[in-house]
């Protein structure tokens, strides 16, 4: 193993703490709309949005470890997803909260109004869609191979709901959310706890 694919392992660990924390304080939106204009929100998406980067690069290190077609299409629809999120959860942060607070741009954000119920909702379900294809896909691979523990793959399907639209119950958000987190930090841990392998003097 690459000192380079460890760090990997190392970011992918970053990213699932940050997102985990992020997920844990994450208020429910959906039994009170006023949270969005709250500090909590504006700290939850934020943390979301900083650890989306690091879990990128770290992803990066669990693909050196699916072999086959299924590994790189699990790996491409999850990294996909992920970095379009990326631009979800950066309007979440600065953006939303700044509408919500004004009555009439306030209007802009109910789900069925010109912007959520336009083009920009149809992308966000489909990002939401490949990343739960490709966190199951993404399961599946692991618990296959020979390199990552078997249990992150667990994690890597129970972690597939957290992007459905419309929003499953917030409990089972939560955990999926939680599941998210753990994968992203078991796998990483996995990566960057693996030896690196002895360099053998050459024989002269």
């Amino acid at each position: 193993m690459t000192m380079t694919s460890r760090w990997r392992g190392l970011a992918l660990f970053l990213g699932g703490i940050l997102t985990g924390i992020g997920l844990l304080i994450h208020p429910n939106d959906a039994a009170d709309p006023n949270v969005v204009i709250t500090g909590r929100w504006s700290l939850a998406h934020g943390l979301l949005f900083v650890g989306a980067v690091p879990a990128l690069l770290g992803l990066g290190g669990v693909h050196e470890r699916l072999k086959g077609l299924l590994g790189f299409i699990a790996y491409l629809l999850t990294f996909s997803s992920i970095a379009s999120f990326i631009f979800a959860f950066a309007l979440e942060t600065f953006v939303v909260p700044v509408m919500a607070a004004d009555p009439n741009a306030g209007k802009l954000l109910d789900p069925t109004g010109p912007l959520l119920g336009g083009s920009l909702g149809v992308f966000l379900l489909v990002i939401g869609l490949a990343f739960t294809l490709g966190a199951i896909l993404l399961g599946i691979a692991i618990l296959r191979s020979s390199d990552l523990p078997k249990w992150s793959g667990i994690l890597w399907i129970g972690a597939a709901p957290v992007s459905l639209v419309p929003p499953l119950p917030y409990p089972v958000l939560l955990i999926s959310g939680l599941a998210l987190g753990l994968a992203f930090a078991v796998t990483g841990f996995a990566i960057w706890s693996r030896q690196m392998p002895m360099t053998r003097p050459a024989i002269t």
